[in-house]
């Protein structure tokens, strides 16, 4: 089992599509260490001040690299590059971008990891965006995504 930071329950977390990602990243292999909730640092945002934000996940492999993990819960679309959840019976606009958010927190961890070292991280990073709920999405993704950084309902079996 992986390395959980915090080890919780998964039962506590209030958010079903979060809380089904934790169980499924639970189950991957000890040399894994899985950041769930992990606050970040955004120095691009705004220029007098730090802008403290959340990456869902962040998934770590010593000789991999890492993974930042957006996760939605509910049924997801996506329409001319524009994200919907399923909602009150209707598809609604998302309030935020899941693509950029995970694009964002990769970056920013990225940049603090160089900040703090003085050097270009060594290894591999992605960001992926999970639909725990969906059995298959619908719409055209956006372009700069990668397909494989799509993980669905029947994803949760085996990250």
């Amino acid at each position: 089992m992986a390395i959980m930071i915090p080890a919780l329950d998964a039962k506590l977390i209030e958010n079903w599509g979060e809380r089904a990602f934790y169980r499924a990243a639970q189950a991957l292999p000890r040399e894994y260490t899985v950041l769930y909730s992990y606050k970040y640092r955004d120095k691009n945002t705004a220029k007098d001040f730090d802008v403290i934000r959340e990456a869902d996940f962040v998934i770590v492999h010593p000789s991999l690299g890492f993974l930042v993990v957006e996760v939605k819960q509910g049924d997801i679309d996506c329409r001319n590059g524009v994200w919907y959840e399923y909602k009150g019976g209707t598809y609604q606009k998302m309030h935020k971008d899941p693509v950029d958010q995970a694009r964002n927190a990769a970056f920013a961890i990225l940049k603090a990891y160089e900040d703090k070292t003085g050097h270009k991280f060594p290894l591999f990073f992605r960001y992926a965006i999970a639909f725990p709920e969906c059995t298959r999405l619908q719409g055209e993704v956006p372009a700069d995504l990668d397909p494989d950084s799509i993980l669905l309902f029947d994803d949760m079996e085996s990250l």
